[in-house]
């Protein structure tokens, strides 16, 4: 009756109550089966698979009934034990019977612990392939964050991340007008036409071997030479600005839609690191991050605008047309050319 007790509060669902109970009465039985049976079957070894029980029945969040009902069974055992030997049993069995009861108890319970033990340790094994999951889950989510050897920095419990470079090359690039365009778009369909740009300058980016920083409203910020040093990071920034120029111009055929980028490149030395704790973000700063913002906002639509300096080191394996003197903000007047192709084209 007692254990369809048990069975009643489960279908009843509760199953903290059901559970404690079936333990409770597991051990009560166990003990009044020594009493009546003595020394003839050895049924204290099933305390053993009692006491291993709450492990699986019993969540992690219930300790305190997990540990006294695994005590209970422990003290029960040594209990049943020591009065067994005192008191006369009240069933006889025959002595070859008991004999191999003796023997089938003990390999059953030792039956039951083992299987106890292969769930748990399977419960264990899944639980660890489900945080397996969820690490490489989260390192992906960080990876599409931050550049990976910060993210690995990070996660090995660096804090502070700062990093001075002396030569790199950013990238900025504007969508042309999109701002007004999109205000006579649904939002879905704004959305959208970013998503797909931005995915595939994502995409440029990984084939030169750029590290993309951000994105700000249609704007798209990228850098190289940066988070690990790379000697050719002007020529990786001028072939990716060309890509970018010439993906837009077959979006714009393709889908019929007027679409123009304007791009503005400078290199010279930067400092990068992450800012945040929350919501990492890997950013640069410096004079050279300036100038690259106003070679692009003072450049040309569907022009990719670089600094004399980025001229004078890829002229001889890029081709660039003279625009001249323009008045920059903020530094004045400054000789800007136009990259137009490269040499290997």
């Amino acid at each position: 009756l007692l254990l369809a007790g048990c069975f009643f509060l489960n279908y009843r669902g509760q199953y903290k109550m059901a559970r404690v109970m079936g333990l409770v009465v597991g051990n009560s039985l166990t003990f009044f089966w020594v009493l009546a049976l003595g020394n003839q079957m050895y049924p204290e070894l099933f305390y053993f698979t009692l006491a291993a029980a709450p492990l699986l029945f019993i969540g992690p969040d219930q300790k305190k009934s997990l540990y006294v009902l695994s005590l209970l069974s422990v003290v029960l055992f040594f209990v049943s034990h020591e009065l067994k030997a005192k008191i006369a049993p009240m069933i006889l069995i025959p002595g070859d019977i008991a004999l191999l009861a003796g023997y089938s108890t003990g390999v059953l319970s030792f039956i039951t612990l083992l299987s106890i033990l292969y769930y748990f340790h399977r419960g264990t094994e899944r639980v660890e392939s489900e945080l397996d999951s969820e690490r490489k889950k989260s390192d992906r989510l960080l990876l599409n964050i931050l550049p990976e050897p910060i993210a690995d920095r990070l996660k090995a419990g660096e804090r502070l991340i700062a990093d001075r470079f002396d030569r790199a090359t950013v990238l900025f690039a504007d969508i042309v007008n999109f701002t007004p365009m999109s205000g006579s778009m649904p939002a879905d369909e704004v959305v959208s036409i970013l998503s797909r740009i931005f995915s595939a300058f994502d995409m440029l980016c990984e084939k030169n071997g750029m590290e993309k920083i951000k994105t700000i409203g249609d704007s798209y910020m990228a850098a190289a030479g940066l988070p690990e040093p790379d000697e050719n990071h002007m020529q990786s920034a001028a072939r990716m600005a060309l890509d970018m120029q010439q993906m837009i111009l077959e979006m714009a055929r393709r889908e019929g839609m007027d679409l123009s980028i304007r791009i503005g490149i400078h290199s010279g030395p930067v400092v990068a690191g992450v800012i945040g704790e929350k919501k990492f973000i890997y950013d640069l700063w410096g004079d050279t991050v300036n100038l690259a913002s106003r070679m692009e906002s003072h450049g040309i639509p569907g022009q990719i605008q670089v600094s004399q300096h980025i001229y004078e080191t890829l002229h001889s394996t890029f081709t660039f047309e003279t625009r001249g003197l323009i008045e920059v903000k903020g530094k004045g007047p400054m000789q800007t050319y136009f990259l137009t192709g490269s040499t290997r084209d």
